[in-house]
């Protein structure tokens, strides 16, 4: 459950639902009652305030019936006591919203009294109301994933002082936020935890003097601390806000891009040196470097495309051109699995194509393996573990199969791969190194580049040592969508199950895995997860239910996890209720969620030669 007020449990409890439109008063929606992105649903919640610091705060979710899971929340915050709810009728922000598979909401919200108790101040009672209003909409759509979801603040006057209280509060929640022309009142101290979270001040060169101020005391006390953050002056103007949603727009969607790609599971986080930088004098842009050193001149962008913007907009006041969002784009953003973002973008800036980057081809490979043969002991258990050692090129393989070795190589699941001969389940230690040369390689190139290269140098081995020959082919057939059940997750939050005493006696000194398996197989076995993506729990499941897992979870964070499975379904557990349930049973009953059939297609890594491997 979302934390609720801290003066008083229960006073968010009561609330009042209105469903918008040809929703009204419906039961909650099923995803088979409808799957075209043209059709949207809306619903409205109230919170009451008890002794809260608002008389008011109101809210409204807009979202099409996307058939995938929603990736993350725009919050639309208007200006001081006024009723922001409409504003999620913008047709911009309706297209961006489809264009990037994300849901609207707005909101109202008044003070209690605005000489003691500010709503924006959202630690004090606001932001708690917006956290219940997410987990209603999500139960309301039945969209789980909104409770959770990464927010995109936006924010006018005073809407945008409270994205950046809410932002001090919450930074792990919060994917990027634009104060928008905030104004005046005292501000916290930002966590520094905030300053990695991307945002975007306006001000108005015309605006009050209090406001300005403001303003510019905030972005430059963040700023002076290495915050990533842009400041965004706009000549002629006051405070009004007509021209700067888009300018808002083009900076979501660069930070949305890196933050949260299609297909990642966690908000990834920025550094100073990925982005650009805008003079506040000269209005000049560039890449950031890895020597930069924040600066109170440099306003902080996370990409060419928002510098530009930026760039624009402080020297004119206006925003770029927009290019056309077309119907066809639009749909397909929201029904393609896996496709990449449309090129047209409604906020998107009018400038010359950038030059296509030739894709990194990865050539290193291991100087020296050994490899030999395990034969763990099966009546005591034993550990499958192991990989390359931080950010080296040395590997070190503990009772590995050929399936497991082929599905690090080729970064796939083992249900994924086919072919195999029978003395292919056999078990492995391996430990292969190449030189400090490679390592300072690695350690120069980016993540991505650096795990192609891993990789590379995986299936180079396999190829060299094993003979090994392969290649692909897609195939039709059933998968299963992961979900959460209807008791909802029973997840644990990452970092909250302490090691055990065995662990700490397996594993010493060395780090305990993100996931990893151990049992002898009698009563079945047990994966053990700490710190683990609902990304590497799919993929395990893939393995186990032997084809394709698709995550519609919506769950975006760490988990610890302790499941007890066997895949023997057929056995009689009421003749021996000593084994553990199937891995269907067992992740329903034991981690709350739900593995449902479905159909689709699988990409298989097919073998077409492989043999025992030669000596050492």
């Amino acid at each position: 459950m979302i934390e609720r007020f801290p003066s008083k449990p229960n006073c968010c409890n009561k609330f009042m639902l209105l469903v918008v439109a040809w929703m009204a008063f419906a039961p909650p929606i099923t995803r088979e009652q409808t799957v075209s992105t043209d059709i949207a649903i809306t619903l409205d919640y109230e919170v009451l305030p008890a002794q809260a610091n608002f008389s008011k705060a109101a809210f409204r979710f807009w979202s099409p019936d996307y058939d995938r899971p929603i990736r993350a929340i725009v919050v639309l915050i208007p200006p001081n006591d006024r009723d922001g709810r409409p504003m999620l009728e913008d047709s911009a922000w309706q297209d961006f919203a489809r264009r990037n598979r994300l849901a609207l909401v707005s909101c109202y919200m008044k003070g209690r009294d605005t000489s003691e108790s500010a709503y924006f101040e959202a630690a004090s009672g606001t932001g708690y109301a917006l956290q219940d209003s997410l987990e209603d909409f999500a139960h309301k759509s039945s969209r789980p994933e909104v409770s959770l979801a990464p927010l995109l603040l936006y924010g006018e006057s005073n809407g945008g002082v409270f994205d950046y209280f809410f932002t001090i509060w919450k930074p792990e929640r919060v994917m990027a936020f634009v104060v928008n022309k905030a104004g005046g009142g005292a501000h916290p101290e930002p966590d520094p935890a905030s300053y990695g979270v991307p945002g975007l001040f306006f001000l108005g060169l015309k605006d009050t003097e209090v406001r300005i101020e403001n303003v510019t005391r905030i972005w430059t006390e963040g700023r002076k601390e290495g915050a990533l953050w842009a400041l965004a002056p706009q000549p002629e103007s006051g405070h009004e806000f007509s021209r700067t949603p888009a300018i808002a727009r083009v900076f979501f969607d660069a930070v949305l891009n890196v933050r949260l790609p299609e297909g990642a599971s966690q908000l990834r986080p920025m550094q100073e040196n990925q982005g650009w930088v805008g003079d506040l004098t000269t209005h000049e842009i560039h890449p950031a470097t890895p020597d930069n050193t924040p600066s109170l001149k440099d306003a902080w962008l996370p990409d060419e495309t928002s510098a530009a913007a930026w760039k624009e907009f402080v020297i004119s006041g206006t925003p770029l051109p927009r290019e056309p969002v077309t119907e066809s784009s639009v749909r397909r953003a929201a029904t393609q699995d896996n496709a990449p973002s449309p090129v047209a973008h409604s906020d998107a800036m009018a400038s010359p194509a950038a030059p296509q980057t030739a894709p990194y081809v990865p050539t290193m490979t291991f100087d020296v393996a050994s490899i030999r043969e395990s034969k763990p002991d099966s009546e005591k258990g034993f550990i499958v573990g192991g990989g390359f050692a931080g950010s080296s090129s040395s590997l070190n393989l503990s009772n590995q199969s050929i399936s497991n070795m082929l599905a690090m190589a080729y970064h796939v699941s083992i249900y994924q791969i086919t072919g195999l001969p029978d003395w292919g389940h056999a078990f492995y230690n391996v430990q292969a190194k190449s030189d400090s040369v490679a390592d300072d390689k690695l350690a120069t190139l980016s993540k991505e580049q650096a795990e192609l290269e891993r990789q590379h140098m995986m299936q180079a081995l396999l190829a060299d040592r094993f003979n090994l020959k392969t290649h692909w082919e897609t195939r039709e057939g059933p998968v299963y969508d992961l979900v959460v059940a209807k008791r909802g997750s029973m997840l644990h939050a990452g970092g909250s199950l302490p090691p055990s005493a065995d662990e700490l006696k397996s594993f010493g000194d060395r780090k305990i895995p993100e996931m990893y398996q151990h049992g002898d197989g009698r009563r079945g076995y047990e994966l053990i997860g700490h710190d683990c993506h609902i990304t590497t729990l799919v993929g395990m499941l893939g393995s186990l239910m032997r084809t394709r897992v698709i995550d519609k979870t919506g769950l975006t964070a760490t988990y610890d996890f302790d499941l007890q499975y066997n895949q023997s379904s057929g056995r009689d557990r009421d003749a021996d209720p000593t084994i553990w349930p199937s891995v269907p049973d067992a992740v329903e009953d034991e981690l709350g969620l739900k593995l449902e059939p479905s159909k689709g297609s699988v990409q298989m890594l097919v073998i077409d030669h492989i043999e025992k491997p030669s000596p050492n």
